[in-house]
């Protein structure tokens, strides 16, 4: 067992790392069964693996549904899907009640019935089509097959053709979506439905809250009650039961629908959420909202910058400067090809021409109304002077800034950095094909963008001709998809008489891990070398004296089946004495 102390003392630090994000798409539900399932559950896209498909509600005198199964086989020697079995409660299966010859054939039953509940109908054209009439209050479950005579179940769970879809049949009183056409068609209109939502992680996460009164009604005008639900997305198992919950759904008390990406959502996944209204005699209607997740574009904040520690009478030798330039990224860069030299706009992508890629503009704000900005050589370089530093800013709104701070008294300040992508000066086309050029304040067309005074750049027109002389009211303003993302940062600077920490380290301590060696750690902090005259010192007291607290990180150690933090080590002081002893724990090796 090893314990590590280690004095850390920075005035500041920046890493600058390349961030390599992959987006893991969804996991897609593969095989007939599944597929199949999804359909009659009323799927339309197949992103996302959920542990248990929701019923399909069908309503009595509302209609019949055709469910589609062609294209759902990705095994060459079978082109469509039987009917394997139909169960009602919990009740014995009835296999193949079409009546499919082993290996494939036409249908003996083109129609059969499920109890007394529905009326089934095989298209036996092709075989590529049921439809389901409701023909009384129930519930029941269909389970599919590549073939309706192999494989039959092994049990009552009927474990091997995959979870069987459950159907559910409510009344002609049940509430019911709000629909502009007759109850005739209703539930073909019921399974049909839905609300295609797309959110992107980081840049666009949630839905506006949404009114969902009026999303329903019922026949007896009762009050009805409203849940969400969101799916949860698979991850690899195939019965999605390693599913992780990608969205939250949340009703307010004014019933309103929020609808948000949670931090396991990734591009490309997608799921449902299942807005349910349900009548005082538990009958229930359904809405689904298919979300989707898109690939991130906007400006993140990569590593956010280190809070800074400075003593008031630090030499200037021993001030770094502070690296403004990497704390944020743009997935906009990475595959933004800007091959052409000079600086004129791309006629294809209104983006600006260089020798490279664009970059972000970094700014930095301080967070003092007091402090006085003093004016330098140029436009983004500058000072801010407080009563307690000057902060000295070299390069602002540029692609990498730096900042100094001369400490002058005690003292804190947060400054705000902020990261902007301008985005395309001015878009490629309207919408009636006319190329968007840029203009001066005389409207007239030009395209450097580094053009400065009167000559530069301030609004997009689109050009419908060769005329040079534009129509100020025709323009937009440059820039306007712009795009920022924020971090903050803290400067103290701390008294002269404030503990500093001396160069001396304290070295690895190890202890013994056999039996009989087992024992504690002490280390003087004022002492460290063990000798008489007190030297080297881990603090410099600057004619204070000083107190002294140990904090020993907790470690992960295994518990049964769960990973938890636990203690490993007590730490107590005495005066400049630390002691360290060990919890020793049967088969436990730690740091």
């Amino acid at each position: 067992m090893t314990f590590l102390l280690q004095k850390h003392y920075a005035i500041h630090r920046t890493q600058v790392r390349d961030s390599l994000r992959s987006f893991a798409s969804g996991v897609a539900l593969t095989g007939r069964l599944a597929a199949a399932c999804l359909l009659l559950a009323g799927f339309l896209g197949v992103g996302s693996a959920t542990a248990q498909a929701p019923p399909t509600i069908l309503r009595l005198g509302g209609g019949d549904v055709a469910l589609k199964l062609d294209d759902l086989t990705t095994d060459a020697t079978n082109d469509y899907l039987d009917i394997h079995h139909y169960v009602i409660g919990t009740g014995d299966p009835v296999n193949n009640p079409s009546g499919i010859p082993q290996g494939g054939g036409a249908a003996v039953n083109t129609s059969f019935l499920i109890g007394g509940l529905a009326l089934v109908a095989v298209d036996d054209v092709d075989n590529h089509k049921l439809t389901i009439s409701p023909l009384a209050t129930g519930r029941f479950k269909i389970a599919l097959s590549p073939d309706g005579e192999a494989a039959l179940t092994k049990g009552d769970d009927m474990t091997n053709v995959g979870q069987p879809h459950e159907f559910v049949i409510v009344s002609a009183n049940a509430p019911m979506l709000t629909m502009k056409t007759g109850d005739d068609s209703y539930n073909q209109q019921a399974k049909d439905d839905r609300m295609d939502i797309t959110l992107t992680p980081r840049d666009d996460t949630t839905f506006p809250a949404f009114d969902i009164i009026g999303l329903f009604t019922d026949p007896d005008d009762v009050t009805l009650t409203y849940s969400a639900k969101a799916d949860t997305v698979g991850r690899g198992k195939a019965d999605g039961s390693d599913g992780e919950a990608i969205v939250t759904a949340t009703i307010s008390s004014d019933n309103k629908l929020m609808i948000s990406l949670t931090d396991k959502a990734k591009a490309q996944d997608s799921t449902d959420v299942w807005l349910t209204a349900t009548d005082p005699s538990g009958e229930y209607a359904r809405k689904r909202y298919y979300i989707s997740t898109g690939s991130p574009t906007n400006p993140y904040v990569k590593e956010g910058l280190d809070d800074v520690m400075i003593r008031e009478d630090a030499a200037n030798t021993d001030i770094a400067a502070i690296m403004l330039a990497g704390t944020a990224d743009d997935p906009a860069f990475a595959d933004e090809a800007l091959t052409a030299a000079g600086t004129s706009l791309d006629p294809d992508t209104g983006m600006d021409q260089g020798d490279g890629l664009r970059a972000l503009e970094i700014r930095v704000a301080i967070g003092d109304k007091d402090a006085t900005r003093v004016a330098g050589a140029t436009d983004a370089d500058f000072t801010w002077v407080t009563s307690y530093m000057n902060a000295e800013v070299e390069g602002n709104g540029g692609e990498a800034p730096t900042m100094t701070i001369d400490p002058r008294a005690a003292g804190e300040v947060t400054f705000t950095v902020t990261a902007t992508d301008r985005g395309p000066a001015c878009p490629a086309e309207d919408s009636e094909g006319n190329a968007y050029i840029t203009i001066k304040k005389d409207n007239t067309a030009q395209t450097d963008l580094t053009a400065t005074g009167d000559d530069a750049a301030v609004k997009c027109y689109a050009e419908a001709n060769s005329d040079t002389t534009v129509d100020a009211d025709e323009t937009m303003d440059l820039y306007k998809d712009s795009k920022t993302a924020t971090t903050m940062f803290k400067v103290t600077i701390v008294s002269k008489t404030t503990p500093s920490v001396t160069t001396d380290a304290i070295t690895l301590k190890a202890l013994d891990s056999e039996k009989g060696a087992m024992g504690a750690m002490t280390i003087n902090l004022e002492d460290l070398n063990g000798a008489d005259s007190g030297e080297p010192m881990a603090f410099n007291k600057h004619g204070q004296s000083l107190s002294y607290a140990v904090t020993l990180a907790k470690e992960k150690t295994k518990v049964g089946d769960q990973e938890i933090e636990t203690d490993v080590a007590i730490a107590s002081v005495e005066g400049s004495m630390v002691t360290v002893t060990p919890i020793w724990r049967a088969g436990d090796i730690t740091v």
